[in-house]
């Protein structure tokens, strides 16, 4: 049993002071100091005045540290949950580009081996340093049952039409399914995936109509990916997906790098999204965490110069963002606090997901996804399911100290 002790635990969007965190793989007391006394604490950790925070969850990445989902290799999915750790995530969804079925078959099949039993097993190094690894908590498809007008970085050969029967050996691993509710299928599909409600219908590279969305979040839609982005504008006249997205009170997904949708945008998606409906993911592909250069997406080489990854004909393929800087982001652009921002990345993706009674806060009972920062959302230490506090990265803080501290 660990105590984290001297820290700020956000807890239920609160801040809590002058409480220790008691846990081992799940949370087992938020308590005040003076009662820390009464659990039989080995370890005690001294977080120096700094965020003790849920882990963040991301429900919507490719790549980072030059792999990626379409690799389809436990290898690639090990790498990619290194890199995340050290970014302050620790669970995340994979997410596919359009492709051959087959090769998405694959892919599919690798996320399932390496999820395990109800898709949360925890990716980690042996040794006396472990060093904690993101886990895998099932597969977000994007594609390919998008629209060829809106494919944004997808390509556009791989597109298909709706179908149930690609989908029915995977439908233990599926999450996410992003696809366009315009396309001829969609409403048999949705029809077939509401007897599945831990499969999450999102609408994304789209050209629906303000009207033609209305009908597919009826029918099942719950979910908005990348919202602005590859999707039927916002217009007076015509509102489209944009429009009916916001006016619908369904979750949408926010790419916070200030390059997919301008930063002076996000305080008016607080605003008709609330803390409760907006989702900050990163939509990283492989060059995430690495230098300027040439890498490549869906088979498709991307140009990343200056923060931004674009295809030859600069189309945004993408990004290179983290989470810990997506949560800066959108703070510095809407004076919103550490506690609120961080639902963003935490309960709000874990309520989506249907997994909020055991990850994506910190209170007793739940898995003890946990993550220390600071102010300015530098990550310093990172447990996953309690094992973890090994330092990761800490451009701004020494290492939180590991153990024996005297108790007053």
């Amino acid at each position: 049993m660990k105590a984290i002790v001297n820290g700020k635990v956000i807890s239920q969007g609160r801040i809590l002071t002058d409480h220790a965190l008691v846990f081992d793989q799940q949370i087992r007391a938020i308590c005040p100091l003076p009662e820390l006394n009464s659990w039989s604490a080995s370890e005690l950790i001294d977080a120096q005045g700094l965020f003790v925070a849920p882990g963040f969850i991301d429900i919507h990445i490719h790549g980072c540290g030059g792999y990626d989902t379409m690799d389809a290799t436990t290898g690639a999915l090990r790498a990619m949950g290194q890199c995340l750790a050290e970014h302050g995530v620790t669970a995340f969804l994979p997410t596919t580009m359009s492709a051959p079925w087959e090769k998405i078959r694959q892919v599919v099949g690798v996320v399932r081996r390496i999820a395990g039993e109800n898709g949360l097993t925890l990716l980690q190094k042996t040794g006396e340093d472990t060093q904690v690894a993101t886990r895998v908590l099932g597969v977000h498809l994007e594609g390919p049952f998008l629209n060829s007008e809106f494919k944004g970085a997808q390509a556009a050969e791989h597109l298909t039409l709706p179908d149930f029967a690609l989908l029915t050996d995977y439908l233990d691993i599926i999450r996410i399914i992003t696809l366009a509710p315009e396309l001829p299928g969609t409403d048999a599909l949705l029809d077939q995936l509401a007897a599945y409600p831990q499969i999450v219908p999102a609408i994304g590279h789209s050209g629906a109509s303000f009207e033609a969305t209305q009908w597919a979040i009826e029918g099942g839609v719950r979910h908005a990916t990348h919202l602005f982005n590859a999707m039927s504008r916002l217009h007076h006249r015509q509102p489209g997906v944009v429009g009916a997205v916001l006016a619908s009170g369904i979750c949408a997904e926010l790419i916070a790098d200030n390059l997919h949708v301008h930063p002076g945008l996000y305080d008016l998606l607080l605003k008709t999204q609330g803390l409760e409906r907006l989702i900050l993911v990163s939509d990283a592909m492989r060059a995430a965490g690495l230098s300027d250069g040439e890498y490549e997406l869906g088979g498709q080489t991307v140009r990343v110069q200056s923060g931004a990854a674009r295809l030859a004909d600069g189309t945004l393929a993408g990004s290179v963002l983290t989470l810990d800087k997506a949560v800066a982001n959108f703070r510095q652009a809407t004076g919103c606090g550490l506690a609120e921002a961080i639902g963003l990345v935490t309960r709000n993706p874990a309520k989506l997901l249907g997994l909020g009674h055991r990850i994506g806060d910190l209170r007793v009972g739940m898995e003890a996804d946990i993550v220390v920062l600071d102010e300015g959302c530098n990550i310093v230490e990172v447990f996953v399911r309690g094992l973890g506090g090994t330092l990761l990265r800490c451009p701004a803080h020494k290492k939180v100290t590991a153990g024996r501290l005297h108790l007053a």
